[in-house]
């Protein structure tokens, strides 16, 4: 096809055609040129939509732990109340439920130190491992 152009051209029965084979190349490097800059363009605003999503997750991670570290704190006012337990420990009604032993009898021994247990906001907290030990020796030395 382009040989036949260029035939044409050259006997130069067209002058339109003549005249854009004459401005082809110019036309053909704007057009190029064009191209590299929407490209440029479009690269540009990739790179800084990247760059606007990185920032957000920069702040998503911050305020995730702004809120870890919150919680921890709030955890740590509720332990000190008595409302959250220390751990490895769990509420003295609890431990009673499960054990099958008095509660009355259950919070004197808190209270005199017969087993492991931490007085948080007014309530028990005992360790049950050692009210279990604590039962053990008493129905040891009943029977």
């Amino acid at each position: 096809m382009l040989f036949l152009f260029c035939y044409v051209e050259r006997r130069g029965r067209d002058p339109v055609k003549r005249r854009e084979l004459a401005t082809a190349p110019h036309a053909l490097a704007a057009e190029i040129a064009r191209l590299r800059d929407e490209l440029i363009a479009e690269r540009a605003t990739r790179d800084a939509e990247r760059e606007r999503q990185v920032a957000i997750n920069d702040g998503l991670v911050a305020r995730q732990i702004e809120q870890a570290e919150d919680l921890r704190e709030l955890r740590c006012l509720l332990r000190d109340k008595g409302k959250v337990a220390p751990e490895g420990m769990v509420a003295l009604k609890t431990a009673v439920s499960l054990s099958g032993a008095n509660y009355e009898t259950s919070r004197r021994w808190c209270a005199r130190g017969h087993v492991h247990a931490q007085l948080l906001g007014g309530r028990w907290f005992v360790s049950l491992l050692s009210l279990a030990e604590e039962l053990a020796k008493r129905r040891r030395t009943a029977a």
